[in-house]
Order: structure tokens, then sequence, then C-alpha cells
């Protein structure tokens, strides 16, 4: 996507977007989504049980999804039951180092749009007295590039 998950929150405050965001950090995605009860009282979604997710942008494909609350809470928090829940996550790939922001679309679709946080390997890289040698400076300055991009 054109946005980092930070830019796009920032984005969305901008926009007056109504939303809420979802750091995964279970090993296999979490097993169900619980929407928060703040999100909920705020904009009054879902307002049906059966509601389907959508993905933005590029990868637009629809997920529906089944949504209770459990019986002793009626005033609770809704939650995802069914498949169409882990659909979404073997689908989009969610997993640990995934974010994602949920925005309603109307009273029961939600726009998802998911970001997968890169695994950057760090590696160390011996410099020789060869490398500094005018015929090789552009080594050393693509490795600048690199490391002000990917280090900090």
């Amino acid at each position: 996507m054109a946005f980092e998950y930070s830019e796009f929150l920032q984005e969305m405050d901008v926009c007056g977007a109504v939303y809420f965001a979802l750091d995964v950090t279970e090993r296999k995605g979490p097993s169900n989504l619980e929407i928060p009860l703040s999100f909920t009282l705020k904009t009054g979604w879902p307002g049906s049980t059966l509601t389907k997710l959508v993905t933005s942008i590029s990868t637009h494909r629809e997920w529906p999804m089944e949504l209770e609350r459990p019986l002793h809470a009626e005033k609770g928090p809704w939650r995802s039951v069914g498949k169409g829940w882990a659909d979404i996550v073997r689908d989009q790939r969610i997993g640990p180092e995934s974010s994602l922001v949920f925005e309603v679309v109307d009273d029961s679709c939600l726009v998802v749009s998911v970001f997968h946080r890169l695994k950057v390997r760090s590696f160390t890289k011996t410099l020789r007295s060869s490398h500094f040698r005018g015929h090789s400076s552009k080594l050393v300055c693509t490795l600048r590039t690199f490391c002000a991009h990917f280090c900090t």
C-alpha cells in the first residue's frame, strides 16, 4: 500500500474517519474478531448480525461474517462466529506482526486494511580497506543509504 501503518492512521484521523485498529500479537492470528464496545457505542455498528468485511484498494474482496453477543452480556462486545473471520485470517495471511484497520462503510459492512510489518534480518558487513578506494566509493554510499532507511 502507499501508506505505512502509522501514516495510514494519521490520515484516517485527519479525515475524521470512524475506525478501530487491531494489532495482532497471537502466533496464528486471533481466533475471532471482537468489535470494541466503545466502537459499537459510538457508531451503532453492527446494525445486523450478518455482516461482511471488504478489503481495501488493490485486493478488493468480500468475506461474509456472522456476529453475536455472548448470552450473558446483552450490552457486551460483538464477536465473530462461524468461519468468516477464519477465512479472512487465512486468505490475508494475518498473523503476528499484522495490523488491521476497520472502517465503517454502512451498518453491516466494514472495510479492513491489512498491514504486515516487514521482518528485517540483521546482518554484519565487515568493511575492509579495499572498500574505501576511489573505485569502491559507490558501495559505501549504498551501505549508508541502506542503513539510513532500514537500520534505524
